[in-house]
């Protein structure tokens, strides 16, 4: 081990950094389950409106 001081602001860069790479991250691993939560094409047809010819 060195018998140099820590140097703080490469400690405090290097924190940043880990978190903003871990941010993005975790952002791309949410994309999948936010995209479950829209309605399939399936569930689209069954909601959509009914057209009648009343003439």
């Amino acid at each position: 081990m060195s018998s140099q001081g820590v140097d703080l602001k490469k400690r405090r860069m290097l924190i940043t950094a880990t978190a903003g790479v871990g941010a993005v991250g975790a952002g791309f691993a949410l994309v999948p389950f936010i995209s479950y939560w829209q309605p399939s094409a399936r569930a689209k047809a069954l909601g959509a409106p009914e057209e009648a010819d009343i003439s």
